[in-house]
């Protein structure tokens, strides 16, 4: 068999005559034995009517398994046949028939994401389907499915596209990404192999995703009226991820990161505000971008601290604080309503931040920084005898957060109960009184083990984030192999 023209042909190798099986429109087409499948999309478009067509060719009878919008995928064995299908308003279904007794089957729906290609042999079916997970924004994975235990499983998650994917036995061959670049003329393509292995075993790992990534905020843009002076009332971020320590060197070309942002307003813990958009830019780099909400900062009396947070991945981040004065002023700690136990997240707040011998702001070089954890959304207290690592993390100007000490718990008597606030003495903050005009502090808490949600606390003459110079990013990591020497 072969497409000659978008036309199927087949034929008998021991006679001269060849037989046309369907003319125009055919994508995909596949054969075993006497029997043979293909997808036929008629008109042959991009968005036309597509049929699964099963034929036995000894008989010439065929009927038709599916019918929908368009399919680029069929595969079969003796025992089965599978396929992909758009549907109307919905991506790729991926079904399979048992052609012993014409079950159909569904193993994949249109909510897991566009199926490129599948593949099957013996009870074994595998296929390359766009993901968008904390690792990965719109690359293709390799799945599996065991079509005798009805089991599914994950073939291969690494970083950049798993394409074109083959499967003999329990051999599984694909084209893939992974070392491509951001380059104008840097898209590569390798060939991978891989065994399928009796179960049950842990996810494989993502290859190629950063262990840890530095986050930094470099441009924020006002959406305002400059006519009338009217104060932005929304603004649109651009953030770069490098690799730790540094802003030149990114980490791997074809990670495609689920970078959130997140937002703080004046005291308040911070709030995620969805995930930016990338958008590759091949000559500097990814930029991960997202326009959002700056009404609080019109008031001149509020503030807002930007950060970002990649899901899955150590994320140190930059703080980009906006507001006419973001200076922190909270002179009130909060009071706590009672206590209560922590489940998975935690609002993590800096209360109060004293200067040595009470120095003004723009003098001391010692302060002492204390903090209350509550259940998210309540002043209800972190309960006494919570043994809690209780982080410090801090920036000086633009800088990322780094952790720089750990708390000190300390009970404090409440109205009919204890609770529990953490003490960190001795905090260095010397960069202010070395010039007070300029440089500031941005602190922030992280609990080891649970989701943190820290207010930002900024410590400086003035709060304001000036970042006039975005970084200039020299190159992503391709991960090529190393050479032999």
């Amino acid at each position: 068999m072969w497409l000659e023209g978008g036309s199927l042909k087949a034929r008998d190798l021991r006679g001269p005559d060849e037989t046309v099986l369907a003319v125009r429109g055919v994508t995909a087409f596949d054969i075993v034995g006497q029997s043979a499948a293909w997808v036929l999309n008629d008109p042959p478009s991009a968005q036309g009517h597509s049929s699964v067509v099963l034929r036995d060719l000894a008989s010439a009878t065929q009927v038709v398994l599916d019918s929908g919008v368009y399919s680029r995928g069929v595969a079969m064995t003796e025992r089965w046949v599978a396929w992909s299908l758009d549907r109307a308003g919905r991506k790729q279904d991926l079904k399979v028939m048992d052609r012993r007794d014409g079950s159909v089957r569904e193993i994949a729906n249109g909510g897991n994401g566009d199926i490129e290609s599948l593949a099957v042999s013996g009870d074994l079916m595998v296929w390359s389907q766009r993901v968008a997970s904390p690792d990965h924004q719109g690359s293709y994975d390799l799945f599996g499915y065991d079509l005798a235990a009805r089991q599914a499983f994950i073939v291969n998650r690494s970083i950049g596209s798993q394409l074109r994917v083959q499967l003999s036995g329990r051999r599984v061959v694909w084209e893939d990404t992974r070392h491509s670049g951001n380059g104008k003329y840097e898209f590569s393509t390798s060939i991978y192999t891989g065994l399928i292995l009796d179960g049950p075993a842990a996810p494989p790992v993502a290859h190629g995703s950063p262990d840890a990534v530095d986050a930094r905020i470099e441009i924020v843009t006002g959406f305002g009226d400059p006519a009338t002076g009217q104060a932005a009332t929304s603004v649109r971020l651009g953030a770069r991820l490098f690799k730790p320590g540094s802003v030149t060197q990114m980490p791997a070309c074809t990670w495609r990161a689920m970078a959130g942002l997140w937002v703080a307003v004046n005291g308040e813990s911070a709030r995620s505000l969805g995930t930016l958009s990338q958008d590759d830019q091949w000559d500097r780099g990814a930029l991960w971008l997202a326009e959002t909400d700056a009404t609080p900062a019109q008031d001149p009396n509020n503030r807002m601290y930007f950060f970002v947070r990649v899901p899955g991945v150590p994320t140190q981040s930059n703080v980009w604080s906006h507001g006419q004065s973001p200076t922190t002023v909270y002179p009130a700690s909060d009071v706590p309503t009672g206590v209560g136990l922590l489940a998975g997240s935690v609002d993590a707040k800096i209360e109060q931040v004293w200067p040595h011998d009470d120095a003004p702001v723009a003098e001391a070089g010692l302060v002492n920084i204390t903090a209350m954890l509550f259940v998210p959304d309540t002043r209800v207290s972190a309960p006494p005898d919570a043994e809690l690592e209780v982080n410090l993390l801090a920036a000086v100007n633009q800088d990322v957060l780094k952790p720089i000490a750990k708390g000190v718990k300390r009970l404090v008597a409440g109205d009919g109960y204890d609770y529990s606030v953490w003490d960190f003495n001795d905090v260095d903050v010397s960069a202010v009184p070395r010039d007070p005009d300029n440089n500031k502090y941005f602190f922030m808490l992280d609990v080891a083990g649970l989701q943190t949600q820290p207010n930002v606390w900024v410590h400086g003459v003035n709060g304001l984030t000036i970042f006039p110079l975005q970084d200039k990013p020299v190159a992503c990591d391709r991960l090529l192999p190393a050479t032999a020497p």
